[in-house]
């Protein structure tokens, strides 16, 4: 009987095609990085921007409904309270004005955001606190800058709010800011 030998390749890469390999991935991931990133950011300021407007819109309708002023205001540290002095960066409550006895004034309260975000009030009445009055009209008209790490960027986001209680989320391309305080 004859034998037959058996002869068996091996498979793979040589180190030339994984040098190759390893490049191409460089490249194309030095690419795309910078750009999710930015997709990132841009949801990050996206989220944020649409929990102050949602907050706003609550406020506004809580005035219609209960029938006396409402504000969204800078929290205290406790977040039980306006501060009035604090930042928006640190959370926010949406609170009657007023309290009536036995009933808790506070509607919703926000939680604090990242460092690298910041939010100014444009105007004075807009630096700390925002009020609607019972018709659901604003007691100032203003605007809200959101910002990354205190810099106008493509994400920057603008919260305008005019008098008669009308919110909205622009970006930069529809309005245009010059600073972020």
């Amino acid at each position: 009987m004859l034998k037959t030998k058996r002869i068996y390749y091996v498979q793979g890469f040589n180190l030339l095609e994984v040098l190759i390999t390893i490049s191409i991935v460089g490249i194309l991931a030095s690419v795309a990085l910078p750009s999710f990133l930015e997709s990132i950011k841009s949801t990050n300021m996206s989220n944020l921007a649409n929990d102050m407007h949602r907050s706003i819109v609550v406020a506004r309708s809580e005035a219609i409904k209960r029938g006396v002023n409402v504000t969204v205001c800078t929290s205290n540290p406790d977040k039980t309270d306006c501060s009035n002095a604090g930042s928006w960066e640190g959370g926010w409550i949406v609170r009657e004005v007023t309290a009536v006895a036995d009933f808790d004034p506070v509607i919703s309260i926000y939680a604090p955001f990242d460092s690298n975000y910041s939010l100014h009030g444009t105007t004075t009445a807009y630096k700390s606190n925002v009020v609607f009055s019972a018709a659901g009209e604003a007691i100032a008209s203003g605007d809200m800058v959101l910002c990354y790490k205190n810099e106008v960027d493509a994400q920057t986001r603008t919260i305008v709010i005019n008098r008669f209680g009308k919110v909205s989320v622009r970006g930069i391309d529809r309005k245009p800011q010059t600073s972020c305080y």
